[in-house]
């Protein structure tokens, strides 16, 4: 029976950067990777975005290349059950793997409804998904598609952008309106109109059947909205299948402590499927960037921290998750306040507060450079002060950023920021990066 130092069930995203953390702290252990699917980890969001609208992003920059870390993938491999007393799985014929340490990394399935089983209907997950849709899309006709989340809409404008008949059914009454202020889901929701895409709010959607060569999406009440195909993204939940069989503690979720730890001290669980302890927010479970906008009060500031290993591995999955947080500031390893006290930054809220619903307020504040339609700005600052920032290789100008909570010459550095950027006296700006080198 073959044993790993560590073996990861899952093979999508979570698997690859587990894989990479892995060989950052243990460069020689055995890892196995056992996962369903019949491609190797790939970034799963360009499946939706970048592979349908940027001609440059092409089928190879897709895999995560979880190759180049040691770990042996075994694709289209289901992981029966767990014998935690023998520490070993089973993958079906009698079949069976050990480990030293186990990683549940299982995530998602999309939710269902009734439908033949039919090429032509994809409930939207996976690559093999991807390349189904693209080899239908090719042949035109018209597509339905049904859910008005990230991945329906998404769906739905890149298929209209490939020249597909369109149409997208949502039960919302607005597209968005669950996600956007109700004045951004109006500009939302015509963006699509304007874009092709046929729209069908308060559509509920029971089941798809089959008449002929033709697809038919019924909806409550019983009409129909005939297709040649028909893309499903109606949300996904959890698999904790296998946790539950393995006895381990689960509710909603595989509870883990803050470190990830299951309640078996040789399991963890990573990715859609853990429930983590938040000081504030309680035991949590999240799929989506859509945590911060949805379950955080207010639109002002947002502060993330990141590693630089990590951003570099997320590429631009890190700016697609920035660019859709809703707060008027973002301060990436800084903070948001050096968006105040930068005079040409913009500073106020996220567009779309009423004064039925403001969180954090209503318009910009600062708009020196007068700029149209304002949503954010963006600061950036180092990880790790100079000179450890320099090993991992960012560049940091300070020794200590100012806004770090042990700098000792924090609040003299900032005045002299902000008064460079008053007067531009270049003078006085030497003199306050000299302060900042006793932080």
């Amino acid at each position: 029976m073959r044993t790993y130092d560590y073996l990861i069930v899952g093979g999508g995203m979570v698997a690859d950067a587990a894989a990479r953390g892995i060989r950052e702290l243990d460069p020689d252990g055995t890892i196995g990777i056992l996962s369903a699917d019949v491609d190797p980890p790939y970034t799963r969001p360009a499946l939706s975005k970048k592979l349908w609208t940027d001609p440059d992003f092409t089928w190879d920059q897709v895999p995560l290349g979880t190759e180049e870390t040691g770990a042996e993938i075994r694709l289209e491999t289901f992981v029966e059950s767990i014998d935690r007393a023998a520490k070993t799985v089973s993958i079906g014929e009698g079949n069976e793997l050990g480990y030293r340490r186990l990683l549940l990394a299982t995530g998602s399935k999309p939710r269902e409804i009734p439908a033949p089983d039919d090429d032509r209907i994809l409930f939207f997950r996976s690559a093999e998904d991807y390349r189904r849709l693209r080899e239908l899309a090719e042949r035109g006709g018209r597509a339905v598609v049904v859910g008005g989340g990230y991945i329906g809409a998404e769906i739905a404008a890149a298929l209209v952008q490939n020249g597909v008949e369109t149409e997208l059914l949502f039960p919302s009454e607005v597209l968005g309106d669950g996600t956007f202020p109700p004045e951004l889901a109006t500009r939302y929701e015509q963006l699509f109109r304007d874009g092709g895409v046929e729209l069908v709010p308060g559509a509920r959607v029971e089941e798809v059947r089959t008449e002929g060569n033709r697809l038919h999406v019924v909806l409550e009440g019983g009409d129909e909205r005939p297709a040649d195909v028909v893309v499903l993204g109606l949300g996904v939940d959890p698999v904790i299948d296998l946790a539950e069989q393995a006895g381990l503690d689960v509710d909603g979720g595989v509870i883990v402590d803050e470190h990830l730890v299951t309640s078996d001290d040789a399991i963890w669980a990573a990715g859609d499927i853990a429930a983590y302890p938040d000081p504030i927010l309680g035991r949590s479970r999240v799929e989506h960037v859509d945590n911060a906008n949805e379950r955080l009060t207010g639109t002002l500031g947002a502060n993330v921290l990141i590693d630089p290993t990590t951003q570099r591995q997320l590429g631009s999955r890190f700016a697609d998750a920035v660019a859709r947080l809703r707060y008027g500031t973002v301060a990436v390893n800084a903070w948001t306040a050096f968006g105040f006290l930068t005079p040409t930054a913009t500073w106020g809220a996220y567009p779309g507060g009423t004064v039925d619903d403001c969180p954090s307020g209503i318009g910009i504040v600062h708009n020196a450079l007068l700029l149209d339609r304002v949503e954010r700005t963006v600061v950036r600052g180092p990880f790790r002060p100079f000179p450890r920032s320099i090993g991992r290789g960012r560049f940091s100008l300070l020794p200590k950023p100012p806004w770090f909570v042990t700098s000792r010459t924090g609040r003299a550095v900032s005045q002299g920021l902000t008064r460079y950027r008053v007067d531009g006296d270049r003078a006085r700006l030497v003199l306050t990066l000299v302060r900042a080198f006793f932080a």
